[in-house]
């Protein structure tokens, strides 16, 4: 009896050395969230920023008058090959409507909705 009393305060000691070192380290991660979030004091949005070797957004146009316009130059179009092999081209300057470009991956579970949706909309046509 006086073996498994033993054996209970040694497996405590343990987890509580366990846990103090586990709240411990969360407590230092938190203090170096909250230097990064500036102590919580808002500042604005933060500056747009991208990742190295990324192509940053391009100057907005300046028309004759020197007033900036929110336009962008016309991306190129885009040219590549479909799902069967076949070429394919689309026309994103001079048309009359957006052109949305969507990145899917065949692995990625959040992207199954949109293949779905596109096996239904290919069903249709």
């Amino acid at each position: 009896m006086m073996t498994l009393i033993i054996v209970e305060a040694v497996v405590l000691i343990v987890l509580s050395i366990l846990v103090f070192g586990l709240l411990r380290s969360y407590g230092a991660v938190l203090q170096r969230l909250h230097q990064l979030d500036n102590g919580g004091q808002s500042q604005g949005a933060p500056a747009f920023r991208t990742a190295p070797g990324v192509q940053d957004l391009p100057d907005p146009v300046i028309n004759r008058t020197g007033e900036q316009r929110e336009e962008w130059p016309t991306a190129p179009d885009i040219v590549g090959a479909g799902l069967s092999g076949e070429a394919v081209a689309i026309r994103t300057g001079g048309v009359a409507h957006d052109t949305v470009l969507i990145f899917l991956s065949s692995g990625c579970t959040g992207c199954a909705g949109f293949w779905d949706e596109l096996g239904r909309h290919q069903e249709k046509t």
